[in-house]
């Protein structure tokens, strides 16, 4: 019986978690200069390392003034929120973030517009969903979408 619970449980996190992937997106001023770092995808190389084993979440907060944001792996999801809005470096990052156990979060802006969405599930192309998840709702709010860039939890074995 405990295990049927326990198996329950882990149906419902993923379901709760966004199977198909959710977006989100919101108006902010995004400066002229912004800028996205390079993707880093979970499809890398498996390691042992106690430290990567343990990086199950990743996390994504983006400044409502500035357009500024930060992203982080962790252990939890607190841990890798936390972490994240240090990143970003400003008082409102707490407000508009997104976090993805055992995925990716994408992030695209374009014309005083920011969308960040999440796919999950370490399959090769949960970075591109992402990134397109994030793009499209990008496009669907304004104009000068089209950069969209992911970051990902490392890979578990």
């Amino acid at each position: 019986m405990k295990s049927i619970l326990f198996l329950l449980a882990i149906v419902l996190s993923y379901i709760t978690n966004g199977f198909a992937g959710t977006t989100n997106s919101t108006a902010i001023a995004v400066p002229e200069s912004f800028e996205l770092e390079p993707s880093v995808d979970a499809s890398g190389p498996k390691t042992k390392s106690a430290l990567v084993a343990t990086q199950y979440w990743v996390c994504i907060a983006v400044s409502r003034s500035s357009g500024r944001y930060g992203w982080s792996q962790g252990s939890s999801e607190s841990s890798a929120l936390g972490a994240a809005k240090s990143k970003c470096g400003r008082s409102d990052c707490k407000d508009f973030w997104a976090c993805q156990e055992l995925g990716c979060v994408g992030i695209d802006y374009g014309r005083g517009w920011v969308a960040i969405s999440r796919a999950v599930g370490y399959g090769l192309n949960d970075g591109s969903k992402a990134a397109n998840g994030a793009l499209l709702s990008c496009k669907a709010h304004t104009t000068g979408c089209g950069r969209p860039g992911y970051f990902c939890a490392k890979r578990v074995v």
